[in-house]
């Protein structure tokens, strides 16, 4: 899939997430992965960007563990967990210890984050965690989902916070989100086909 070219992917090729740059009068970086990642790493020394703000789409550890300090922003419901650094992080699934970063924005449903040019709506998807967001590029039609929604499948549900139930309703407010583009917090980006994967997500459940 091809994405809008003020968008740059950073594919992540371990298990850390994926990563997003979004570039207009500031630079977005959307959920930078695991501490130390080379691949965001990578990046950004190639691309002498500065970023302006981190925006974590949930609260778990191979999304946050690498972020850094300028202003990060996160659903109020995940970010204490991300200031505290507490279980809810699942961080001992990749550290002996984890202590938090300062939260400067949290997050909440309908809330718009100005990039310029065009800007970037908060829609709240728990089910993954209780915090979990989707971004909205309405400009480019393109959703940066999380953990929520991959390509051949939706983020697990059995860690805490996680809800089932949450998560069924969270994809009935997909359902008509205008989007092209499918930008997941780990896997290959697609394009958005709703009906055929609706119709498949419900029919499973």
């Amino acid at each position: 899939m091809v994405v809008p070219p003020m968008i740059d992917e950073i594919i992540s090729q371990s298990y850390s997430s994926n990563s997003y740059v979004i570039t207009g009068d500031r630079t977005i970086l959307i959920d930078p992965g695991l501490p130390g990642d080379p691949t965001l790493a990578t990046y950004i020394a190639r691309s002498e960007r500065e970023i302006d703000v981190i925006i974590n789409t949930h609260c778990h550890y191979d999304h946050i563990g690498g972020n850094w300090n300028t202003e990060i922003y996160v659903h109020e419901d995940d970010a204490d967990a991300v200031e505290t650094g507490d279980m809810k992080t699942a961080y001992a699934h990749f550290a002996s210890s984890f202590e938090g970063f300062p939260i400067a924005r949290r997050l909440k449903e309908g809330d718009v984050i100005d990039v310029g040019d065009h800007a970037l709506s908060i829609v709240h998807t728990p089910g993954h965690t209780s915090g979990s967001i989707c971004l909205l590029d309405t400009a480019t039609r393109t959703l940066f989902s999380g953990d929520t929604w991959f390509m051949n499948g939706i983020g697990r549900t059995d860690l805490p916070s996680g809800s089932f139930k949450s998560m069924e309703m969270s994809f009935q407010k997909l359902r008509g989100i205008e989007a092209d583009h499918i930008c997941p917090g780990h896997g290959p980006s697609f394009e958005n086909n709703v009906e055929t994967i609706f119709r498949s997500f419900f029919e499973v459940i």
